[in-house]
């Protein structure tokens, strides 16, 4: 009996097959939905039916013949994306690696135990976790040692149940340590009479290369500070009184370190002019003022042609900044810090503050031997003038001058610069 039909059957599609003489065998093309990995033992079971002209018909599936079992194998590798930390550099010696690893839908699936890592080369068995999210599989490793300074390349990798792989790599610098940053300038004065001050040093990064420093005064960044050949320089603009002066260095990694210097500038340069320009403000009275004198007024931090509690606080905490750092070398100054204060334009300094302040300033000026030309102390506040005003601050200036002397001296005798020299 010729045979009129014959078909088959992939899931629940009948395909009819074409006879073709050429080979002898009823062809035809079949389409599976996927990946044969999900079927019961791992194949498609193919039917096949042939009829005869009397139309009987048989049939025989791939449960019985095993050239009817069909095994589909996907080709598409599965997705692995890096999260985190990206490529670059890491702050810490045991950085967590952490990526997604996904299959397309109809795949044969992610095989977990598949995961694979390697650092700098070399397979590691130790750190490794996989945990299941929405659609894949989150992966991660954790460096069961430290890792050292430097440069280190990890590699993931993760298969899919058909035996497809996909790697990435992610190339890291490891660098904890801050970048060493050094001040070469100013010296150890920290009181002054000058409107700007040159600060400087150096700054070396020796794992993630050249290192920017920048530095603010008050809070206020300091243009044009740029390091060369692994020093700064800047030259920063001081306020009268305090300044804080902050050095911070950061390098690639983002690491800082930072310095701080507090320096006060003292007002020596006083002349008649300023006094003149007080007296006429004091004479025209407020209400004449204009938008810039009251300003003025109201935000001088020295109102140079007169005498009050600022400069009286200004030179306060000088003495008290010059005293300390005597007393920590060994001489006793005989500096008496004031009961009270720091004074306001509602409670001014008394007489007896007034002689204690002076007594200070002498105190002061008379531990150390000074430059030729220092200035005599005030006798007393009576008849003060805007030279005496300038002459208080100048003996502050020159006492704090002898510092960098005694940092650099190696000849000490009971507690005195020995010869006197300076």
């Amino acid at each position: 009996m010729a045979l009129t039909q014959v078909r088959a059957r992939l899931g629940g599609t009948w395909t009819t097959l074409t006879y073709n003489a050429a080979t002898g065998r009823y062809e035809g093309s079949l389409v599976p939905s996927g990946t044969s990995i999900h079927q019961p033992g791992g194949y498609y079971s193919v039917e096949v039916e042939a009829a005869n002209q009397t139309g009987a018909s048989a049939s025989v599936s791939g449960a019985v013949l095993p050239s009817l079992r069909l095994v589909v194998r996907e080709t598409a590798a599965p997705s692995l994306v890096l999260l985190a930390p990206q490529p670059g550099y890491v702050t810490v010696k045991r950085p967590v690696i952490t990526a997604e690893a996904s299959d397309e839908a109809g795949g044969s699936g992610l095989d977990p135990d598949s995961f694979l890592v390697s650092l700098d080369g070399a397979p590691q068995t130790a750190g490794k976790a996989v945990s299941a999210i929405a659609g894949g599989y989150r992966l991660s490793y954790t460096p069961a040692a430290d890792l050292s300074e430097g440069g280190h390349t990890v590699t993931l990798s993760v298969a899919d149940r058909d035996g497809n792989r996909t790697s990435i790599s992610a190339a890291y610098t490891v660098d904890t340590v801050p970048p060493v940053l050094g001040l070469t300038t100013p010296d150890s004065r920290r009181v002054v009479d000058v409107p700007a001050l040159e600060v400087g040093g150096t700054v070396f990064e020796e794992t993630s290369g050249p290192a920017a420093a920048a530095v603010r005064v008050n809070g206020l960044l300091v243009e044009g500070v740029s390091v060369e050949n692994g020093s700064f320089a800047a030259l920063v603009p001081l306020t009268v009184g305090a300044n804080d002066i902050v050095i911070t260095a950061a390098d690639g990694a983002g690491l800082r370190s930072e310095l701080t210097l507090s320096v006060i500038r003292l007002v020596t340069d006083r002349t008649e002019a300023d006094v003149l320009r007080v007296q006429d403000l004091c004479a025209r009275g407020y209400a004449a003022w204009t938008a810039e004198e009251r300003a003025w007024w109201a935000s001088a931090p020295c109102l140079r042609g007169s005498y009050d509690e600022r400069d009286m606080n200004r030179v306060e905490a000088a003495m008290a900044h010059i005293a300390a750092w005597l007393l920590a070398y060994g001489y006793l100054a005989g500096y008496a810090p004031p009961g009270r204060g720091p004074w306001t334009a509602a409670e001014a300094p008394r007489a007896g503050d007034a002689e204690r302040y002076l007594r200070n300033v002498e105190a002061l000026r008379s531990v150390l031997p000074l430059q030729d030309g220092t200035p005599e102390t005030p006798e007393g506040m009576d008849g003060f003038t805007f030279g005496r005003a300038n002459d208080i601050e100048k003996i502050l200036v020159a006492v704090d001058a002898v510092r960098p002397v005694l940092d650099r001296s190696a000849w000490f005798y009971a507690g005195e610069i020995y010869a006197g020299e300076f």
